[in-house]
């Protein structure tokens, strides 16, 4: 096994995938599916990390990569889990069996919190989201970060009859096939996730075993400044998806996801970030969000401590008020409206941390790097 790593970054983006030379055929070339968010925005804010992450060779349209792939699709309808299935198994939802976070099975039974027991006729109702959570209001879940399994309520998810038993059926043992995740241990390779809700245990694959370091803090959980859900704020998801971000800095030095124990850089890695996809969706600022800067719990082992979420506002805008507004602001989305591009702006600077923290550590020069959307509700995607 070659020392090569990949680090995906999953966002309301575009797809996006830098490839190593190695790679047969790839030279300079970047694998892409324009979304029209991306590219209005990448016109406005050259040079910043999203531009400087693709191919430096160009066409002569801003922001048009050599490589395109017009006829890359995506499941419909589709949201994160068959959104993010897709790259991490190379599988459709046909293939998956996994074709929403919400969806309908023939063959399983409700959970046991709807006194469900496995009698009568199979074919439930299966949520796998914020909904299995101990307590989705804590951004812990109810359980320990780093270990989804303990911030599962078994209770809350449908069931199935094995060998005469009612038994849950976990993320992991809903999907039919096998994860890229499991392919790298089985070649010797750490691997590693950052996701929103403790389901993306489902990464682990039916093994159970894909995802060593799994961290996967509640994005649905009470911000400690509003009280209320992360994603009914511009700031508030900001500062829920930070803590993802300080979980891949601390895997690029070496660390697990918090911060705790040395255990060498994984093979493969990688985090969600949620607030352009609140940018696109929250119609208004949140009257009660407000514009924390926060520092990291722990100082990597790097010189100075860096700070996360250092991005206000444009023009002093507070968090809270009236002109920053989500979404669109016509409507066929060619203009981008304050909150969507704070988002953007947001995940941007994330981007930036990350990719110095990888240039610091001498680990960018070996690391494939990807960014992919892994919920296509942008206009023209």
């Amino acid at each position: 096994m070659t020392n090569r790593r990949s680090l995906m970054t999953a966002a309301a983006l575009a797809l996006t995938a830098f490839a190593p030379r190695s790679l047969g055929g790839a030279k300079g070339c970047d694998l892409r599916a324009c979304a029209d968010d991306q590219r209005r925005w990448l016109a406005r804010h050259r040079p910043q990390q999203l531009y400087q992450l693709p191919s430096k060779q160009r066409t002569r349209q801003a922001g048009v990569p050599r490589c395109r792939y017009p006829n890359a699709l995506t499941t419909a309808p589709s949201d994160s889990f068959p959104g993010l299935l897709a790259p991490t198994t190379g599988g459709t939802s046909r293939s998956t069996g996994v074709f929403y976070d919400d969806s309908y099975d023939r063959s399983l039974f409700a959970p046991k919190s709807a006194g469900a027991n496995c009698s009568g006729p199979p074919g439930a109702e299966t949520v796998y989201a914020e909904n299995i959570d101990k307590d989705p209001t804590d951004v812990t879940a109810g359980g320990t970060l780093g270990d989804p399994l303990s911030q599962i309520d078994p209770a809350q998810l449908p069931q199935t009859l094995a060998g005469g038993k009612c038994v849950p059926v976990l993320p992991h043992e809903f999907i039919n096939v096998n994860t890229i995740f499991e392919v790298t241990r089985a070649h010797g390779g750490r691997t590693a996730w950052a996701d929103k809700h403790s389901a993306y245990e489902i990464l682990n694959g039916p093994s159970g075993e894909g995802v060593q370091d799994l961290y996967t803090p509640e994005v649905n959980s009470n911000d400690s400044i509003t009280g209320q859900d992360t994603t009914t704020g511009y700031c508030s998801i900001q500062r829920n998806d930070v803590l993802r971000v300080q979980a891949i800095l601390n895997q690029i030095n070496g660390l697990n996801s918090t911060g705790t124990n040395t255990v060498g850089v994984p093979a493969i890695f990688g985090m969600n970030f949620q607030a352009v996809s609140v940018g696109q969706n929250l119609a208004k600022a949140n009257a009660k969000d407000a514009f924390v800067n926060t520092s990291p719990p722990r100082t990597p082992p790097w010189s100075g401590a860096e700070s996360l979420l250092v991005l206000a506002p444009s023009g002093g805008v507070p968090c809270n008020d009236a002109s920053l507004v989500g979404g669109y602001a016509d409507a066929d989305g060619s203009q981008l409206n304050t909150g969507l591009q704070y988002g953007l702006d947001f995940v941007d600077t994330e981007l930036g941390f990350i990719l110095a923290a990888l240039q610091k550590t001498g680990l960018d020069k070996d690391t494939l790097r990807s960014i992919a959307d892994q919920r296509p509700v942008a206009a023209g995607v």
